[in-house]
């Protein structure tokens, strides 16, 4: 196990945090611009923030949502979640009002707090009508520079008697985390305390760091936000550094003022921070590790080695809880580009089909082990069809060769562009509402920035004249930004297997081809 690990031993997110604080409380623990919050300190706002919870009635079980960029109150929120028994429900501000409206129609939680105003949209309008409806609690929040939201700072100052704590169990769910599957809405995941503490340590057993002092740009809905930030600052006594957005400037600033020594990205943030010529103007000295989920080009590794000791690359998944493979920081180049590394202690991989696992043939791959997700909230039919003799389907496709797992495929036409899941049956649903639109399919095409790229071909109804810009407004004012095709093709006919269905593939390579109809 890593010796950088402060909490060894430990079942449940509260207890690791408790330990941190009581070993290390002077150290920071969370710095957001010039606001800066010891473990001490840390310590005081989550139990304020349990208080405050129960006094609003959550209970163990419970879900309590937040919608916010990374920020000191959603740590604050998830650890007293931790500590409660109740169950973190990160809420990302990309999400539009329709998805809003469908994971909290899913999720019921007691408690939202609402970021009021971001990027010049008004979440707690989003929210409001939407919480007030079906009687949940809602605590908008405004930003004062270098200090706590102060409608979250009143909340915590709850009166009331404590009531007495409840017992939290490793296998008690401490977060859900939605996640978009091949067809259909997306799905909640809901992750144990045992399946993060078990993912971020075995993660951490092969990282060599002397100090984990993290950059934080991920979205709080994001799996890696909530382990490979997160967690992994309160196993080891860390610190994070959050930003409320991805910059290139300003991470370059953040790695140089903090001293930052990690920064977990998504491929597409290390292309921009590249391509934004800005990396030599800036000290990074003090990064011991730059790590990444999915394909990165050869130039961008090229100059990233250039300013960091090590770099690493990692594959993992909500319903994993976070990591599954992760490289030795001495990775060679050509694993580095080629595998997403080998799969830590604590999770078994095999691929379905290939008992030994290692005959350097593809297929799908299957793991199992703690820190797989307890199952889908609200869907038993999709988490039963979800395993095979209690491996759990991941979908994609894999080679594993000397240890080492290459992705080369999916097995399901899940979309993974620049480390989320998008299904297509979701966009070509919200395509097809356009009156205008006769047919659309949706599809994901390597992309060298993204991974992947979503595409849209479509039909018009007969005489109809729609343009690209005013079918990407429909889907932008419904869904995600990150959902709305990259590109629309307008074709007359679609390639058809013999028993009539769409080649998907055949459109794909055309597409990929740059070829018409």
């Amino acid at each position: 196990m890593s010796a950088l690990l402060a909490a060894p031993g430990v079942s449940t997110l509260f207890e690791a945090f408790q330990v941190a604080a009581q070993r290390s409380p002077e150290a920071e623990a969370i710095v957001a611009g010039d606001l800066l919050i010891t473990y001490a300190e840390l310590a005081a706002l989550v139990e304020s923030c349990a208080d405050a919870l129960e006094q609003q009635g959550v209970r163990p079980g419970d879900r309590v949502g937040i919608l916010s960029p990374p920020r000191p109150e959603v740590l604050i929120t998830l650890l007293a979640c931790a500590r409660l028994g109740a169950i973190y429900l990160g809420l990302g501000p990309r999400l539009s009002p329709s998805e809003l409206e469908y994971v909290l129609a899913d999720a019921t939680p007691a408690v939202v707090f609402v970021v009021r105003e971001f990027q010049g949209r008004n979440y707690e309008q989003d929210v409001s009508e939407l919480c007030r409806n079906a009687g949940i609690f809602v605590c908008p929040m405004t930003w004062p520079d270098g200090k706590l939201s102060p409608e979250f700072q009143a909340f915590l100052h709850a009166e009331g008697l404590r009531a007495a704590r409840p017992e939290v169990k490793p296998d008690d769910g401490v977060a859900i985390i939605y996640t978009s599957g091949t067809t259909g809405p997306p799905k909640g995941a809901l992750i144990s305390h045992r399946g993060v503490i078990t993912a971020v340590t075995g993660v951490l057993a092969r990282l060599r760091l002397s100090r984990f002092h993290a950059l934080v740009t991920l979205p709080i809905d994001h799996v890696a936000f909530l382990t490979s930030e997160a967690v992994m600052a309160i196993l080891t006594g860390g610190s994070v550094v959050q930003l409320p957005k991805f910059d290139p400037v300003a991470v370059l600033d953040a790695i140089q003022r903090h001293r930052t020594t990690v920064w977990f990205a998504i491929p597409t943030m290390l292309q921009r921070l590249v391509a934004s010529h800005s990396i030599d103007s800036y000290d990074l000295s003090s990064l011991e590790l730059i790590w990444w989920a999915g394909p990165v080009p050869k130039h961008v590794v090229d100059v990233l080695r250039t300013k960091c000791r090590h770099l690493g690359v990692s594959y993992g998944m909500t319903e994993a809880s976070g990591g599954i493979t992760v490289s030795d920081p001495d990775i060679d180049e050509e694993r580095l580009l080629g595998t997403v590394g080998r799969p830590h202690e604590n999770i078994e991989v095999r691929l379905l089909g290939d008992e030994s696992a290692q005959g350097g043939r593809p297929g799908e791959i299957l793991i199992r082990g703690p820190q797989v997700m307890s199952g889908y909230w609200n869907k038993p039919r999709e988490t039963a069809e979800a395993f095979v003799d209690g491996w759990f389907k991941t979908g994609d496709l894999g080679i594993l060769r000397d240890g080492y797992l290459s992705i080369v495929g999916r097995e399901k036409e899940l979309i993974r562009s620049g480390g989320y899941n998008i299904s297509p049956t979701e966009v070509e649903n919200v395509l097809a509402t356009h009156p205008g639109v006769a047919f659309v399919v949706v599809l994901g095409v390597v992309d060298p920035d993204y991974g992947e790229a979503v595409h849209a071909v479509w039909s018009p109804h007969p005489n109809v004249e729609i343009s690209d810009g005013e079918l990407e407004r429909h889907v932008r004012e419904r869904l995600a930004g990150y959902k709305v095709p990259k590109r629309f093709w307008r074709w007359s006919e679609l390639p058809l297997l013999a028993n009539g269905k769409l080649d998907r593939r055949e459109l794909r390579n055309r597409i990929q081809s740059g070829a018409g109809n």
